[in-house]
């Protein structure tokens, strides 16, 4: 605890000692240029990846290094050009562009590196770097998205060239988020396959050249026999068949596969602790929905439901894993995930989970999130980010549910809001949520639920800080609405960041745009970026990214959407893109602030930067 309490400390030192300007511009105007990924190298410069129809706004008077794009399979040949630029720390100038021809693929999704992140006082250290991007969902071609590496990380060497491509195929949710992490040794675990459906969606990792790797205790595992026939099926380890040679191992993530239930009735009746004072069934997590064990050499001998709550299997077969994570300290992997189930009346339903194995796959630990009950819980839930929090060993889970009511994700204790209230059910409310790195005891939450434009009930206005004026959200009763949760980061000293989107979010006094308050004026639809003290009890920022309009009446939705957030030494950026309106029009621009030379004046189909740097001068 004291140790945390010092961490605490160190974060408000620093939000409070760097005055350095804040920067809001636009890029890529007019060419449907998109921003869906940022990451902060341990130089303090900058890599922003995206997409564009144009490239020509940043190959002006920059070095620009054309990557190959002939090991990308499935290209969508619709001319746009994948890029990434790697701007200085205070983004006064691209250093170098880095681009895909164009029609390899519609843009560059993820930025991710092998090197361990800053926390504490240790310092970050440099990793290569990996990237993905969107391709054409095709099983035959592997297509969907692709993972590359390329051949430096910017500190020993710059990088010249594309190391090694991986095509996956993916579709839906998987394609969109493209679900994937490097640990420190190299190895990336992605996901493949597509949501919801009736065929398949994997966990697997590839070792350090792209290929196929074999995680020992997983429990599906491939290769081939003395005779050069394909070999896969479940068990566990890997050499517990001595019949073939292993070449690439993984978790599917499909309902009647046994890789997630338990192979025992031991397994399966164990009672054992939910991680939140109170005890639940099963070894695994997909127990859940059925009556008992399965067995792996027969799987159709053991599909007979319901489980011991009453949930069924649902609709379709395969989960939603969007959210995977690698801690790059010991290669432990976690991941959240949702199945598609039915409530005991047959009613349509939706469960989430975290799981967690140690690098050679053996069960960490994992965690439904909310309490087993026999009452069960009726709003649909999913997770939709997973993060670690290095200087507090922690794991931070960002989670949804469709509704508020009945058994709901847990609670928080003295955290910015501890529980949900108000009478709107049918809304998606966002939750954050910390536990243990090691066993997966739920430390607390808060839930991320602004408000309704027009709500009464509101708890007593703030009187002093950052939030001044602003109503107390576990006071009242008010109505939340919908609030969506973009993208969560945690910084060096454990504080956790999110981009998000809803309808009034609450706004701190050194925001870059203050959201109206329930007395000032109308709200409008907003991308809002946030950061949360490590314990969860206070907003340290908070700002909408928006356009400006008058309060007078209601602002309608935003063509703005934010797509990554991530910590600087002394703040945060954010980028993301705006939109046209459906009408084909522009709104806008947003407070245009210390724009560089190569930012675009026009809101047009334009990339969105902004970095804030705590209590600085603009």
């Amino acid at each position: 605890m004291r140790r945390f309490l010092s961490l605490m400390i160190i974060a408000l030192l620093t939000l409070t000692s760097v005055a350095r300007a804040d920067r809001a511009f636009y890029v890529g105007s007019g060419a449907k240029t998109v921003l869906h990924d940022v990451h902060v190298l341990p130089d303090g410069s900058v890599l922003i990846a995206g997409g564009t129809d144009d490239n020509t706004w940043f190959t002006r008077n920059v070095q620009d290094i054309k990557l190959d794009g002939k090991l990308i399979t499935s290209q969508p040949g619709t001319g746009r050009v994948g890029f990434m630029l790697h701007l200085d720390a205070k983004l006064d100038r691209i250093i170098r562009a880095y681009h895909f021809p164009p029609g390899v693929t519609d843009g560059i999704r993820r930025i991710r590196t092998s090197g361990t992140p800053a926390f504490g006082d240790t310092p970050g250290k440099p990793g290569d770097i990996y990237i993905s991007g969107f391709t054409v969902e095709n099983r035959d071609q592997n297509g969907g998205y692709f993972i590359a590496k390329l051949d430096g990380d910017f500190s020993g060497k710059i990088p010249a060239k594309v190391e090694w491509v991986r095509n996956i195929w993916a579709g839906s949710s998987h394609r969109d988020y493209q679900p994937w992490d490097v640990g420190s040794d190299g190895k990336v675990v992605y996901i493949n396959g597509v949501d919801f459906k009736a065929d398949w969606v994997m966990l697997g990792r590839l070792n350090t050249h792209g290929e196929d790797d074999v995680v020992p205790h997983f429990r599906y595992h491939w290769g081939r026999n003395a005779a050069g026939h394909g070999v896969d099926g479940h068990w566990t380890p890997a050499t517990a068949r001595t019949d073939y040679t292993p070449q690439g191992s993984g978790v599917v993530f499909k309902i009647w596969r046994a890789d997630l239930r338990s192979w025992s009735s031991d397994e399966y009746n164990a009672i054992v602790p939910d991680g939140n004072g109170g005890t639940r069934q099963g070894t695994w997590p997909n127990d859940y929905y059925f009556t008992g064990p399965a067995n792996p050499d027969d799987l159709q001998s053991s599909h007979t439901q319901p489980g011991y709550t009453g949930y069924r299997v649902g609709r379709n077969q395969t989960h939603r894993v969007v959210a995977v994570t690698v801690d790059r300290r010991d290669g432990s992997i976690y991941v959240g995930y949702c199945v598609q189930s039915r409530l005991p009346d047959g009613q349509p339903d939706f469960e989430p989970a975290v799981i967690a194995w140690n690098a050679d796959g053996q069960l960490k630990w994992w965690s439904r999130l909310y309490s087993e009950t026999t009452q069960n819980s009726t709003p649909d839930q999913y997770v939709d980010g997973i993060a670690i929090d290095y200087a507090n060993d922690r794991l931070v889970v960002g989670a949804r549910a469709h509704g508020n009511n009945v058994i709901n994700l847990w609670d928080g204790t003295n955290s910015f809001k501890n529980k949900l209230n108000g009478k709107t059910g049918n809304i998606h409310i966002s939750w954050i949520g910390t536990f243990t790195l090691q066993n997966g005891t739920f430390i607390n939450s808060a839930w991320l639920s602004e408000l309704v434009d027009t709500t009464k009930g509101l708890g007593k206005p703030i009187e002093s800080g950052l939030l001044a004026g602003w109503p107390d959200p576990n006071g009242g009763w008010a109505d939340m609405n919908t609030t969506r949760l973009r993208d969560l980061r945690v910084d060096s000293a454990g504080n956790i960041l999110v981009a998000a989107n809803g309808r009034r979010p609450y706004t701190t006094s050194n925001a870059f745009m203050q959201m109206y308050k329930p007395n000032e004026g109308r709200s409008r639809w907003s991308d809002f970026t946030r950061v949360y003290a490590a314990d969860l009890s206070q907003l340290l920022y908070s700002s909408i990214v928006n356009t400006p309009w008058t309060g007078e009446t209601d602002g309608g939705s935003t063509t703005i959407q934010l797509h990554a957030i991530h910590p600087t030494s002394s703040g945060l950026i954010s980028v993301g893109t705006q939109n046209l309106t459906k009408e084909g029009q522009s709104i806008g621009p947003i407070n245009i602030t210390n724009a560089p030379d190569y930012a675009s004046k026009s809101p047009d189909e334009a990339g969105i930067i902004v970095m804030k740097n705590f209590n600085s001068a603009r």
